[in-house]
């Protein structure tokens, strides 16, 4: 199983002894999570959470419900520098869409930066780190499973290109490049859905965080900026 399952798996059983212990229905627990990063949490502290019963689980979102602090640490992996953030310089043909591509995961944005400066073998490997306040108001997409919605909301966007939703932001998991050829198999008619599904299932996949509006964009505060060698 990889990661990103074992994450998934981890989030559901959360919020199913959540909503029992606070006598809440699914969808009122979905949205304290959802307002609360709890399955970003659970993701980046997946190492030493996997290893603890549900009860520690269950302790550990307490204690960030309870901070009450929205605020998520984001890392973008680029090999070139730029001091503003311009969504008209955004690729094309993007999991989520055209926009500006971060992860909650700083080695995940590290391996985008070195792939990237491999590939054009010019600028350096940088690596900018931002802190996202999350608002009420603004439009947030989360995937947290890979399904069906996950891979055609994928094959959509490939296939069309440019923004043809209406999401400030898009939270979800991302392959790697040894998955990469699955999704564009699938996305070339090759695998079926549930191919492809039952392919990606057992293989890491990582955590992307897409901004496609000005209004997303303004609530990330720029922390840092470094440069890493090769």
């Amino acid at each position: 199983m990889s990661k990103q399952n074992d994450s998934e798996l981890l989030y559901l059983l959360a919020v199913e002894n959540y909503k029992y212990r606070k006598n809440l229905s699914e969808e009122e627990t979905q949205q304290l999570f959802n307002q609360n990063q709890i399955y970003e949490n659970i993701l980046m502290q997946y190492e030493s959470l996997h290893q603890l019963d549900i009860v520690d689980t269950i302790e550990f979102i307490e204690e960030i419900i309870a901070s009450n602090v929205n605020t998520l640490k984001v890392y973008h992996g680029t090999n070139y520098k730029f001091n503003k953030i311009d969504l008209t310089k955004s690729k094309n043909y993007r999991d989520f869409g055209t926009g500006h591509y971060c992860t909650i995961l700083e080695k995940q944005a590290i391996s985008w930066a070195k792939q990237m400066y491999k590939r054009r073998n010019t600028g350096g490997i940088y690596i900018y780190e931002y802190d996202l306040l999350l608002s009420d108001d603004l439009k947030v997409k989360r995937f947290t499973q890979i399904d069906e919605e996950w891979l055609e909301f994928i094959k959509f966007n490939r296939e069309k290109g440019g923004l043809n939703h209406n999401y400030d932001i898009v939270i979800g998991p991302v392959a790697d490049d040894n998955t990469f050829e699955t999704v564009q198999l699938f996305t070339s008619g090759i695998l079926t859905l549930n191919e492809a599904i039952t392919r990606l299932r057992y293989n890491d996949l990582n955590n992307q965080i897409s901004f496609h509006t000005d209004k997303a964009i303004g609530l990330l505060k720029f922390i840092d900026r470094r440069e890493i060698s090769e």
